[in-house]
């Protein structure tokens, strides 16, 4: 379930200028610190560089 949820968040991340935080809490994530945790854990990289890495390319 986590994976689907981060799924969602990188693809909001990617292609929208959304406030993190309102992805985060769309994507069921009660706390920010959480939704950055589990981000790291799950993709590698913090939520922040995803987000400027995947519009680079």
């Amino acid at each position: 379930m986590r994976h689907i949820r981060i799924r969602e968040a990188k693809k909001r991340l990617r292609d929208t200028d959304e406030k993190i935080l309102d992805i985060a809490a769309d994507t069921g994530f009660k706390h920010i610190s959480h939704f950055n945790k589990m981000f790291k854990e799950i993709v590698g990289i913090p939520r922040l560089q995803y987000r400027k890495k995947s519009r680079d390319i």
